[in-house]
């Protein structure tokens, strides 16, 4: 019977594009240390799937080498965590007009201001942006933890002042990708988490839209989209199961059973990424 609930969660949670990332984290850390399933039906009986490879994806490499640089010492051992900017961190409170800066996608409509500042691009356009509460929080702990990244399907002449002020001092994110280095297939951008030359045991990728998972789904954490929402809080949520799983020699075991985006999400793969 618990087995029947954790899987309709889990087709919920598809519907509702990740939506819900409370519940199945909570699941994740304190429901299903307690369960005991039979070998056939436990979620870490998944075999872990062979590294993805496609016409697309291979191409899409072959024309856009990355450039980031290998651990820092400081960093050395640490997991790799890349964080998404649009709906995961903060929303911009975009004009009509300035929609391309970033992915397009369905989002909710005259949002009000939370926690907002103020940034001005090098065309001397201003961007209004709401911040995720408990971003400072999360970003001042996290970059002591973690070795976080940025990785964004907007362009980089609106996310690069947005990364600016969140981080002044450029010691927070150690390297930072934009929608260049994004693989543009099926009208979306999805995020190739290979750019960042990391192991794959090792890195993971947050993100509120699911299909940027595509290239590595064993690597997917998804978060709720944030628009306005003074009780968010999805980045307390997130900072404690990054902690329960920060020391695993491989952490995909950990995001298949918790996620299950490799089921859930292979024939999306394949339709769009080929």
């Amino acid at each position: 019977m618990i087995y029947c609930i954790y899987v309709y969660m889990f087709v919920s949670y598809l519907k509702n594009f990740f939506g819900n990332i409370y519940i199945y984290i909570y699941i994740y850390i304190y429901i299903l240390p307690k369960l005991h399933f039979s070998d056939k039906h436990s979620p870490l009986s998944l075999k872990m799937e062979k590294e993805y490879r496609s016409y697309k994806l291979n191409e899409a490499r072959r024309a856009n080498r990355s450039r980031v640089l290998p651990q820092s010492a400081s960093d050395l051992g640490k997991l790799t965590v890349v964080l998404d900017l649009d709906e995961c961190l903060v929303h911009s409170r975009l004009s009509s007009g300035q929609d391309a800066f970033r992915q397009d996608e369905e989002r909710k409509e005259d949002p009000h201001p939370l926690d907002e500042f103020v940034f001005t691009l090098n065309s001397g356009e201003v961007v209004h942006c709401n911040k995720r509460p408990g971003l400072d929080l999360f970003l001042k702990t996290a970059t002591k933890e973690y070795e976080l990244m940025a990785y964004t399907a907007g362009i980089e002449s609106y996310a690069s002042p947005l990364l600016d002020y969140l981080d002044p001092k450029g010691n927070i994110f150690r390297h930072r990708l934009y929608r260049d280095a994004c693989i543009y297939a099926g009208g979306i951008y999805t995020k190739d988490l290979a750019r960042f030359n990391r192991p794959m045991n090792r890195i993971l990728l947050v993100d509120n839209n699911a299909m940027c998972f595509l290239p590595q789904l064993a690597n997917g954490v998804p978060i709720s989209a944030f628009y306005d929402d003074q009780e968010d809080k999805a980045l307390v949520v997130l900072t404690k199961f990054l902690a329960s799983i920060k020391n695993k020699p491989d952490v995909r075991p950990s995001l298949i059973k918790s996620f299950n985006l490799v089921n859930l999400l292979r024939e999306h793969r394949t339709q769009i990424l080929g």
